[in-house]
């Protein structure tokens, strides 16, 4: 590819980033007089595309503004004319084209674009989040520790801190003995290498080494909360439990309250200890959290979707915080169920189709559930559906919580009127009052839609539910759900 000046590099980037910046404020201003500039540059860039010499120019800037406007098809199409250009050494323009490509499902040819740009810049780990993407849409998630345990022998020390070893597959990590040893000497060598030191973390607490993962939380919280946290203090316990529902909003949620100043997020935002990690006892679930000076003005918390549905998390949190504050998220009970779908087919827990899943699923549970098992009686079976119906689960917790302990949102609400949503959080958890800068929706799945002839048979599956929670909801909570 050719000898490539950094410092050069880092310039041009900071310019195109400027320039990008300046593109994208035009056009999410929604102005009518945005609007025309906008357009008035992408007919600008596209003439300058037709012209020799300025023509790689030309089609790059018009790409990027098809892509601001999320038409990646025309985008890939001016990218690669850039490329063809002159311009294949660009490693910002063949980022763009990669991420683009990501965009309309083309993962494969994506990843050729991210792998191009680390050739171009060999020390320098530059679309490493990007390329993690491009393998998981893939399904090559067991590939993604691999290569980060590949890249960390050809980069320099300082980027070795910040590498982005995904803690989400820590099961798959588990599973491989010679990867938990590869990972454990990444640590070894580079002490400050935070996110490969949670992953080990969680990698040992999937194995039920409680006390090795409390010792790797500790020293991945010395690098976290450095300037925040009293080490004479001890570990804070969480102001707020967010309970579920899973794909229901919680990611984004947490993230949003992670941005309020006065909260300290803990190490892991879903410790799961309420639900799956009891037995690795308290001083474990401690560790996750900052140790915050006593009656200072900050606050942590966290939020485990496995809570909700848990058949003994109320009691074990009640009899532990019974002033605790909760928070549960709702969402459309069929487009939950497929969301999870996906999110399992994305880590590769599932190669079966979701209308295998849930016709099997329907034929063990006959009748959506509306309350939970009486004493003595057998649990019913999990599913993507059964975790999607609400109310049995809410039943069990307000039969040790009280009314209002327990804040039910809508994730649908959420996403069409995020500062209201905040404003309600913030008065039940008695903090400041805030709305996050970024409204960007966190942890959101790409997957192809449901079919309708599906998604109405589940609907109908769901009706007898949705109308009791409903009234369930109104008469416990009233106006305020």
């Amino acid at each position: 590819m050719g000898k490539v000046d950094h410092g050069t590099f880092r310039e041009s980037v900071r310019l195109k980033d400027r320039l990008k910046g300046s593109l994208r404020r035009m056009f999410e201003a929604k102005s009518g007089v945005s609007f025309f500039a906008t357009n008035l540059l992408l007919r600008g860039f596209k003439l300058l595309g037709a012209l020799p010499v300025v023509g790689p120019f030309g089609n790059r800037w018009a790409g990027f503004i098809h892509a601001i406007r999320s038409e990646h098809i025309p985008a890939i199409d001016l990218y690669r004319k850039a490329v063809r250009g002159g311009w294949s050494r660009k490693p910002s323009l063949r980022y763009d084209l990669g991420m683009s490509l990501l965009k309309v499902g083309n993962a494969g040819e994506a990843e050729q674009e991210f792998r191009a740009v680390m050739k171009a810049f060999p020390g320098r780990p530059f679309p490493v989040n990007a390329l993690i993407q491009s393998l998981q849409d893939q399904g090559l998630s067991r590939q993604v520790v691999p290569e980060l345990l590949k890249l960390v022998k050809s980069i320099p020390l300082e980027y070795v801190r910040d590498l982005p070893f995904p803690t989400y597959l820590a099961h798959l990590v588990a599973e491989d003995p010679a990867q938990v040893a590869d990972l454990a000497d990444v640590i070894k060598e580079h002490p400050n290498a935070f996110y490969a030191t949670l992953l080990l973390a969680q990698v040992q607490t999937l194995r039920k080494e409680g006390a090795v993962a409390a010792g790797l939380f500790r020293a991945a919280g010395e690098i976290r909360f450095k300037g925040v946290q009293d080490q004479a203090a001890k570990s804070a316990s969480p102001k707020f439990l967010i309970l579920g529902q899973a794909k229901a909003g919680t990611s984004a949620l947490f993230q949003y309250l992670s941005e309020h100043p006065n909260m300290v997020p803990p190490l892991v935002k879903e410790p799961q200890y309420w639900s799956q990690n009891f037995c690795l006892g308290q001083d474990w679930y401690q560790s996750i959290f900052p140790r915050l000076p006593e009656g200072c003005d900050r606050f942590t918390g966290e939020g485990s979707v496995t809570y909700l549905v848990n058949p003994v998390a109320p009691k074990r949190v009640f009899e532990a915080m019974p002033k605790m504050k909760l928070i549960v998220l709702l969402r459309d009970p069929v487009s939950r169920a497929y969301s999870e779908f996906w999110m399992n087919r994305r880590v590769g827990r599932t190669d079966e189709t979701f209308e295998e899943a849930v016709t099997l699923e329907m034929q063990r549970v006959p009748v959506c559930p509306l309350d939970p098992p009486g004493e003595g009686e057998p649990q019913i079976p999990m599913g993507y559906l059964v975790r999607s119906a609400a109310l049995p689960f809410l039943k069990r917790w307000l039969e040790h919580f009280p009314s209002s302990q327990l804040l039910v949102l809508r994730n649908e609400d959420m996403a069409r009127d995020l500062p209201e949503t905040m404003r309600r959080v913030c008065r039940f958890l008695e903090v400041p009052s805030f709305v996050p800068l970024d409204p960007k929706r966190h942890n959101e799945g790409r997957y192809s839609a449901i079919s309708e002839e599906l998604r109405c048979k589940l609907t109908d599956w769901f009706e007898p539910h949705e109308t009791a929670l409903e009234k369930f909801l109104s008469e416990r909570f009233g106006e305020d759900t």
